[in-house]
């Protein structure tokens, strides 16, 4: 199964289990970040919730105040039902905590009793304002106890006591100006609120940070405080007739003055814990913004390394696949074209070579194939030269051979006819003597294929009409060939015997490609291109495309392998002409084809034309064999063995 997953799958679910761990890990510091985001943020509620705490206290304060007054006008009542309302959605906004909530409730419900005794006279009115504010101060002592920061549950619990400590004080300055007044004054009760208050003071020091403590100290209050209330607690004491003069000398208003210092103090220290709180809630939250943008840009990042590492590897991969798709598909096939091209034209195609495919183990695959590609091409030329090379030998081989058991044949063959006087036998060892000459010439074809030279080569100059009537010779169906006005012209020896085999092709190939009935024309004149030679036939001729085909192997003479042109005399054709310098063109004519072969000026010997008489116009189509025989024939019986053809 694994084996038909591709590759980039794999590589893909290779990364996963490292991108989801980045982004795992991510995920809990982000959380993490969120997580304290959120506890600053209700730590920064619980703190707010002490303004409408002391709101209230301060609305229930004065509305208790104003008990035992006739001109009650409700505007305190009102202010204290605002305060209890925005208190209690201030507790809500905290999730309503059950603790919390009771509270609250026990001090509305306090508020309405209180009110109620106030409405109907009763002088116990003021103790059930007493009694909402002291639970009102406890919805401030069960803060700490909803924070879950230690250092800010101590902060609230400082705060908490410096609360009871200023309720304290304003309570007791309001029985100290009563007993002023000439009211009674219980000494067990006030003495408890002067030991609570002293309580709230050490609770307050106790909890309080050490900037606190130091605003706290320099302030003047705790000995003031002290000092008054001991005076107080002195005179309860002694309980003198005199006891509202007494008090009146006791300074009453700075303790008072002390009461407004610590209002200020606390205020201070609720809005200073206040900012400081909004400020850790807005730095959680620029923190988890930050996480949350960090581990976005770090798991995009871990992706995108995961991607690109991912896309170079399987590029280069898919890069390497495809190289060797054209390979199989392309290159390959093109190779063995060029192989089995018959006129060796194909090129073989260039190694193209794959390049920046890294150093790694894929670098090193493609290094491999780069190596195997560049040897398969060499392998394939020396190949294809060695086969070649191969196909000459075996050309050559068996030329040789059949030449040296022509030569022989024809020895023999003339032995036979200088001892034979019969006509009739005579002929039919011409007939012979041709066919073996037609072998001759076949067998040379092979050399010319194989670009050898034939070891017998004739060296003396000879007319342009004696090669004709040389080439002639060799024709199976020479009686058919009209031989038109030539213009005599002397050809250079070493031309002599390939300008004949030339020949000698162009116009068998006439012959048999046209009806036995019809003869061929052959004629030359010298022209400003050059000797024209051309050869005509009356066949059916030869299609456009062919033509073209046969004209272009002509002029590009071919490489001989294992395949070959089927039109063998052609190619011998082409490469003598190419040797030479000759140009040899078909043409379409109506009926059959025309061959025009123009040799060069520079093959003829120019300087000297020959005063041979002009042949007749024809060459009648019924002469004996005798008079065709070939000249160089001819030139060569002093040595049967190394006859031209």
């Amino acid at each position: 199964m694994p084996r038909r997953i591709s590759i980039p799958t794999k590589l893909a679910i290779a990364a996963s289990p490292l991108v989801l761990a980045v982004g795992g890990l991510l995920a809990i510091t982000v959380r993490h970040s969120l997580d304290d985001a959120s506890k600053q943020h209700r730590s920064a509620q619980i703190v707010a919730t002490w303004a409408p705490i002391n709101v209230a206290i301060d609305a229930v304060d004065a509305e208790r105040g104003r008990v035992g007054m006739t001109d009650l006008d409700g505007s305190n009542a009102l202010a204290t039902d605002a305060a209890l309302i925005d208190l209690t959605s201030a507790v809500q906004a905290l999730g309503a905590p059950p603790q919390l909530m009771t509270e609250l409730s026990q001090a509305s419900q306090g508020i309405a009793t209180a009110r109620a005794a106030r409405a109907a006279g009763d002088a116990a009115a003021s103790l059930g304002f007493d009694q909402v504010i002291t639970d009102l101060s406890q919805l401030g002592d069960l803060l700490p106890a909803i924070a879950a920061d230690e250092v800010l549950g101590r902060d609230l619990q400082a705060l908490s006591a410096m609360q009871r400590a200023r309720e304290g004080i304003s309570e007791v300055s309001t029985i100290v100006a009563a007993g002023v007044k000439g009211q009674p004054i219980e000494a067990f009760g006030f003495g408890l609120l002067i030991q609570g208050n002293r309580d709230a003071v050490a609770g307050f020091a106790g909890a309080a940070p050490l900037e606190w403590l130091e605003a706290w100290n320099s302030s003047g209050v705790p000995e003031a405080l002290t000092t008054s209330q001991d005076r107080y607690m002195s005179l309860l004491t002694a309980a003198p007739a005199d006891l509202p003069g007494l008090l009146a000398r006791t300074r009453l208003n700075e303790y008072r003055q002390s009461d407004r210092k610590i209002s200020a103090l606390f205020e201070g220290f609720a809005a200073q814990l206040m900012s400081d709180a909004r400020a850790r809630e807005s730095a959680a939250r620029t923190s988890s913004r930050n996480s949350i943008l960090a581990a976005s840009i770090a798991v995009l990042l871990a992706v995108l390394i995961a991607w690109r590492v991912t896309r170079s590897i399987t590029r280069r991969i898919r890069k390497v696949s495809a190289h060797a798709r054209d390979v199989a598909t392309t290159q390959l096939p093109n190779l063995v074209e060029a192989l089995r091209d018959p006129r060796g034209r194909a090129a073989l195609p260039q190694s193209q070579l794959i390049a920046g495919a890294g150093s790694d183990e894929v670098g090193e695959l493609a290094d491999s194939f780069n190596a195997m590609q560049t040897t398969l091409v060499g392998v394939a030329e020396e190949q294809m030269t060695v086969l070649r090379r191969g196909v000459s030998d075996i050309f050559v081989t068996l030329a040789r051979r059949n030449r040296s058991l022509v030569d022989r044949q024809l020895a023999l063959l003339d032995t036979l006819e200088s001892d034979v006087d019969d006509p009739k036998v005579l002929g039919d060892y011409f007939k012979l003597d041709h066919l073996a000459t037609r072998m001759r010439r076949n067998a040379e074809s092979l050399l010319v294929l194989a670009h050898t030279e034939t070891r017998h080569r004739r060296a003396d100059s000879l007319t342009i009409d004696d090669v004709v009537r040389a080439a002639i010779s060799e024709v199976e169906e020479y009686q058919r060939i009209d031989v038109l006005s030539i213009e005599p012209l002397t050809l250079k020896g070493q031309v002599v015997a390939d300008m004949s085999h030339m020949l000698a092709e162009l116009i068998d190939n006439a012959a048999s490609f046209s009806a036995p009935t019809t003869s061929v024309r052959v004629a030359g004149q010298l022209t400003a291109e050059g000797y024209r030679i051309s050869i005509t036939d009356q066949g059916m001729g030869v299609p456009g495309d062919r033509l073209a085909e046969l004209n272009d192997l002509l002029a590009t003479p071919p490489v001989i392998g294992l395949s070959v042109e089927p039109t063998l005399g052609l190619s011998v054709v082409s490469l003598l002409a190419h040797k030479h310098g000759v140009r040899v063109t078909l043409a379409s004519m109506s009926p059959g084809v025309s061959v025009d072969v123009i040799v060069p000026a520079a093959l003829f010997e120019l300087g000297e034309r020959s005063e041979r008489p002009a042949p007749p116009a024809v060459v009648p189509t019924h002469a004996a064999p005798e008079t065709l025989t070939s000249p160089l024939r001819m030139s060569a019986e002093a040595s049967p063995c190394q006859r031209p053809r």
